[in-house]
């Protein structure tokens, strides 16, 4: 075992959107038959928590007065409180569970992940350009963290609505822009 050299992890993957990319994205999930779906993509970007923390979310950790999530079933097992951008608040205001049901979300992440998938391939179809095709839900965490960064955040911020534990992960996914430089 000894001999055996330890693989290098890969690089990893670098997708952005511009702000058009990003709106029609927005629009185009508003329009969607899934009742969900734009409010997911909107918590997505907004928060940069993974698809299963969100389709794992309750009612019971959704605090509109406060401005917050808290995601309990996350990939590394901690749960971590994350602020709710101002769209993100409004738009779990207006789904605000009416029944007894205990889920944000009640269809399973593989319905939302097959809607998500069909939507991105309309848009690459319809635009006739390659700008949304490969894009992929992970990619909104990407998105999200790098404007998080842009907006000013620090490392520790970022690392603690990440939930990354070590700089060298939170690095593989903030990929600032410096927009706010410009």
């Amino acid at each position: 075992m000894l001999r055996i050299k330890k693989l290098k992890e890969p690089r990893g993957r670098v997708r952005f959107l511009s702000d058009e990319e990003r709106e029609k994205l927005m629009q185009a999930c508003k329009e969607s038959q899934s009742q969900f779906l734009y409010l997911l993509v909107v918590l997505a970007i907004s928060t940069g928590a993974r698809k299963m923390e969100l389709c794992s979310l309750n009612w019971e950790d959704v605090d509109l007065k406060n401005r917050r999530i808290l995601l309990q079933q996350t990939k590394n097992g901690d749960s971590r409180q994350v602020p709710l951008t101002t769209r993100a608040k409004e738009t779990l205001e207006q789904l605000v569970c009416k029944d007894n049901r205990e889920l944000v979300f009640t269809q399973c992440h593989w319905a939302l992940r097959k809607q998500f998938s069909r939507l991105i391939k309309n848009l690459a179809s319809f635009n006739g350009q390659d700008c949304f095709s490969g894009l992929r839900f992970h990619d909104l965490r990407h998105e999200a963290l790098s404007r998080l960064s842009d907006k000013g955040l620090n490392v520790i911020e970022l690392a603690h609505i990440s939930g990354h534990r070590t700089l060298v992960m939170l690095r593989r996914y903030t990929h600032p822009c410096h927009r706010s430089l410009i």
